[in-house]
């Protein structure tokens, strides 16, 4: 007979519960300014009773797995497995979603400020340089190859977001939990500014634009283009998120690894140039999210720890 399930949370979950919540309140109290507002509310919905869910399952496979409830061998076996792929659907889950939740996210963008706010945002790069690094950058005397690393760099943020905590994953599952919450927190933080602040890049020029879904140069340019050709969206630019989550992703590396972190460090560094370079984002969104990374890397783990039930941290 089995005991009573505990259900947990973890920290990563009430993060995500908690940018939601705000979404769904957001969505409800300015429902005719929501671009699709019905489904907006039902990913939301949909998304907290699948996090409630997968957290019972979680816990109800813990239980189950537990030699008591069978004593054949096949299932001593078979059933810790079942319950240890579980947990790590639970752990991981955040990770897939990033792209849905950012979408979804942006369709309530407007909902304070009716029009792109790129015009204040223009003038704050004036004022640091006197032109637009994101229209100038590209047109200086440069190396050929420098364009695709500058490239590579910026696409590199897709693989370490999901190639860093499975990496992790096989020295410390502590470890793994931790960064998957340091670049969920980086993520929603980022998420919340986009659901009210509508700031395009430099992709607001039609002629940017342009210049980023084409499919021309080096295998990276490319692979870029044909990106933002296949995710269409406007917004989303303040603080650029591959800044944030990029640091965040840094700082964690070298705490556990400090070689790893080092090779991170850089690849931060060059993506910071490439998000201004590559025209996706102003000078101020990179400083933003530079800075938005430092505080979140900063806080990370009192953070995750302030959440973590004591026996699952």
């Amino acid at each position: 007979m089995m005991g009573p399930v505990k259900v947990r949370l973890s920290p990563s979950d009430w993060i995500t519960i908690a940018l939601s919540c705000w979404i769904l309140v957001l969505t409800t109290v300015t429902w005719q300014r929501v671009e699709r507002p019905l489904s907006v509310s039902i990913f939301f919905l949909s998304l907290l009773a699948g996090i409630f869910l997968l957290a019972w399952l979680d816990a109800f496979m813990q239980e189950f797995a537990k030699p008591e409830h069978c004593s054949l061998g096949i299932c001593r076996r078979m059933r810790p497995l079942s319950a240890r792929l579980v947990t790590l659907v639970h752990d991981l889950y955040p990770i897939p979603l990033f792209y849905y939740v950012f979408i979804f996210s942006l369709l309530t963008t407007k909902v304070l400020f009716r029009t792109w706010l790129d015009p204040f945002f223009i003038r704050l790069d004036y004022l640091l340089f006197g032109y637009l690094p994101t229209l100038e950058w590209a047109k200086l005397p440069q190396p050929g190859w420098l364009k695709e690393v500058l490239f590579f760099s910026y696409f590199s943020y897709y693989p370490l977001i999901f190639g860093l905590p499975v990496f992790l994953l096989f020295k410390s599952r502590q470890a793994m939990r931790e960064m998957v919450f340091g670049v969920s927190l980086g993520f929603y933080l980022c998420y919340f500014i986009y659901s009210w602040l509508p700031v395009m890049g430099g992709r607001i020029f039609p002629e940017v634009m342009q210049q980023t879904v084409a499919v021309e140069g080096g295998v990276f340019s490319r692979i870029m283009a044909l990106v933002y050709i296949n995710t269409p969206h406007n917004g989303g630019a303040f603080p650029s998120a591959h800044v944030c989550v990029a640091v965040v992703l840094a700082w964690l590396s070298f705490l556990y690894n400090k070689w790893l972190g080092g090779v991170v460090c850089l690849i931060t560094l060059l993506m910071t140039i490439s998000t201004v370079y590559c025209h996706y984002h102003w000078f101020v969104d990179a400083l933003g999210g530079l800075l938005l990374g430092i505080v979140v890397s900063l806080f990370t783990n009192k953070i995750y720890y302030a959440l973590a039930e004591k026996d699952y941290a």
